[in-house]
């Protein structure tokens, strides 16, 4: 839909993206009936879609309510986790036991580098398609969702951006969410945003948010 209306140098509505298109506002920006009808039709498979990804996470949180329930609450301490990303990172992760440190962790769900070593001299970082692709999603898109709404996030991410810039800084933000996620689960503890970023903060910045873990 948005790649239509770039190609069309049709500007777009305002307003929520499925908003607009349950209303069928975008297909009427154009003049051309076929162009109209072909939008039209995006919107029904659009439409289509959503009814079944929403019965497939019904279906699915359902079973994770019987199968985990006391990690799918802790995942969903953390902030801006909710139902779709606690179930990938439940489901991912599986036993969080099977790794032997945070580190092990961090590298399979890749938010730290794959060192490479040849006769014991590291050799610099690699691999990063090595690890678990999904794991990587959803601890960006948690990292993405709490810099909207935690001031913490916030000052960090600001302090990391003039340091390593923006794209490193977001990575920092997920890494820490991982590291969280690992004792989190490990030691059966909710979110606490206070250790998370205890030392992390600019000096004069203080955190309002609370739980238990070790970031």
């Amino acid at each position: 839909m948005q790649n239509t209306h770039t190609q069309y140098n049709v500007p777009t509505a305002s307003g929520k993206g499925r908003d607009r298109l349950r209303e069928g506002i975008a297909a009427t920006a154009f003049e051309d009936p076929s162009v109209q009808v072909m939008l039209d039709a995006d919107i029904e498979v659009i439409k289509q879609l959503d009814e079944t990804i929403a019965r497939l996470e019904t279906h699915v949180l359902k079973h994770a309510k019987v199968h985990d329930p006391a990690r799918l609450h802790l995942l969903q301490t953390i902030n801006g986790v909710g139902k779709v990303l606690s179930l990938v990172m439940l489901y991912e992760i599986q036993d969080v036991n099977r790794f032997a440190n945070v580190g092990q962790f961090a590298s399979y769900a890749r938010l730290v580098a794959c060192a490479k070593e040849s006769a014991g001299k590291k050799q610099g970082s690699g691999g990063r398609k090595i690890g678990n692709a999904h794991l990587k999603w959803a601890f960006s898109e948690a990292a993405a969702l709490m810099i909207r709404s935690s001031p913490e996030a916030k000052a960090f991410m600001e302090k990391m951006t003039r340091q390593r810039g923006k794209a490193r800084a977001v990575a920092l933000v997920a890494a820490k969410i991982g590291r969280a996620v690992y004792w989190m689960m490990k030691r059966q503890q909710p979110f606490d945003a206070r250790k998370l970023w205890k030392s992390s903060l600019p000096k004069g910045v203080r955190t309002m948010e609370g739980a238990a873990m070790k970031g």
